[in-house]
């Protein structure tokens, strides 16, 4: 089942999860999220990730997996330790899709407010 991202997102993958997000560009110098999340979505956009070239781009911050879009799960990331949604994919499906995601790492730019750990 591949998942498609909508206007204005970004396929992307986190580094050392096999799955796929769908990220928008973290926006100004406060670092915002858009906050129009899918119907029944609770899990919180954050500006918690970055690309190899330090852009800062929104993750699905969350708990448990009832808080993530439909079809996503709730990965707990190690380092730093948060929780967000991820599409889940078969290794195939991860490895065909790869040439298209971008790279992403889990962390919060500098000066970005945060309540992660709230």
């Amino acid at each position: 089942a591949a998942y498609t991202c909508e206007g204005g997102e970004f396929a992307g993958e986190v580094q050392g999860e096999t799955g796929n997000i769908c990220a928008p560009r973290c926006s100004g110098s406060n670092f915002e999220c858009p906050g129009n999340v899918p119907a029944g979505v609770t899990a919180k956009p954050q500006c918690m990730l970055y690309d190899v070239n330090q852009v800062p781009y929104c993750g699905l911050f969350c708990e448990i997996d009832s808080q993530c879009p439909s079809g996503a799960v709730c990965k707990k990331i190690s380092s730093p330790e948060v929780s967000l949604c991820i599409h889940p994919l078969s290794f195939s499906e991860w490895v065909s899709g790869q040439a298209q995601r971008i790279k992403l790492a889990v962390g919060f730019p500098t000066g970005a407010s945060h309540d992660a750990k709230g």
